[in-house]
């Protein structure tokens, strides 16, 4: 028969131990850790045999081996893909071969020639820009610098303003990653910009304008010095530079054990300055790296890992209506 304890065991001693006890550490070690916590001797005993032996922890252990295996074999595909030699092209490709040898290979690219003709790429400098929409108010994200959390706490740095007012804090303002114009700030969906889908077309074979999803495409809008950090997307993507460049890193989604991702779809490492004291096992990891000059495209598949810099005034569109993924194939757990 079991013990009565003084020292009950509350839902987070549980959750710790039971994660200890999957992490293999040792029944004496625990013990010693609870006792220096407040834990009676013989409760903290009691505590870690009656956990060790619980229905709970063996269910553990069968979701543990499913998620180890699993993670065995992406550290596998990780170490063929390192000695691949694999690199980031630059690609004139036809619909056919884009499909075929990189969106159902799931290999990024950067693909040329598919925005030519858009007047998107001669229209959209920041005098033309403001001189058409510039009594057009509209929401962009301010005050990022000051929170090293301003991605997850996006509504928080939500402001409106006029786009003519925008434009000019853009083009005076220097190198800064305080204000940005993104795509959750969904500005393509303003009645008063919905002229700019005029200035850019959907490349022929490639995205699908008669697509169900919306929105299908969005707008990024800033300063030199704006930053995305390291983050996956839930879908295939397609990233259309339009004016001014953009230096991007990817990293495949073999490393994924590796990123430190904790929050929703982001990682803590900072691939500008990769903190090998902090994140030791970025020691290996392959990172992709290529500067998008304007009319470029780059596809990036889902699963990859990308961190995004703006080195000058910018302008981006991402797309997401691809053929052949209706409904578009999702990351659903991403998010979770």
């Amino acid at each position: 028969m079991t013990r009565l304890v003084e020292h009950p065991l509350d839902e987070g001693w549980l959750d710790w131990l039971v994660g200890q006890l999957l992490a293999e550490r040792r029944h004496e070690e625990l013990v010693a850790i609870m006792v220096a916590r407040g834990f009676p001797p013989g409760d903290a005993d009691v505590h870690v045999r009656e956990v060790a032996g619980s229905p709970i922890l063996r269910a553990a252990r069968r979701s543990q081996r499913q998620s180890l295996k699993a993670a065995d074999l992406f550290a596998a595909f990780a170490t063929l893909y390192g000695r691949s030699g694999f690199s980031l092209q630059r690609r004139r490709l036809t619909p056919e071969q884009f499909y075929r040898e990189h969106f159902f290979a799931n290999r990024p690219v950067v693909l040329t020639g598919l925005a030519e003709g858009w007047p998107a790429l001669e229209r959209w400098t920041p005098d033309q820009l403001g001189s058409r929409f510039g009594d057009v108010v509209v929401e962009v994200t301010h005050g990022r610098e000051s929170d090293p959390r301003y991605e997850a706490n996006f509504r928080d740095h939500v402001t409106k303003v006029r786009f003519g007012d925008y434009v000019s804090r853009v083009e005076q303002g220097g190198a800064s990653n305080d204000l940005y114009l993104v795509a959750r700030n969904h500005v393509l969906d303003v009645p008063g910009l919905r002229a700019l889908k005029e200035d850019f077309a959907c490349p022929d074979g490639f995205l699908d304008p008669a697509t169900r999803q919306q929105p299908y495409v969005r707008l990024w809008f800033g300063p030199p010095g704006t930053l995305t950090p390291l983050h996956c997307d839930d879908r295939n993507i397609l990233f259309a530079q339009v004016r001014g460049r953009k230096q991007v890193k990817l990293v495949a989604p073999y490393y994924y054990a590796r990123l430190y991702n904790e929050d929703s779809c982001y990682s803590r490492v900072d691939l500008e300055d990769v903190d090998l004291e902090r994140f030791p096992a970025m020691a290996d990891v392959t990172v992709l790296n290529v500067v998008l000059e304007p009319g470029e495209c780059l596809f990036i598949p889902l699963g990859w890992w990308h961190w995004v810099k703006a080195l000058e005034l910018s302008i981006s569109l991402t797309f997401t209506n691809f053929y052949s993924d209706d409904p578009p194939v999702l990351w659903r757990q991403l998010m979770a």
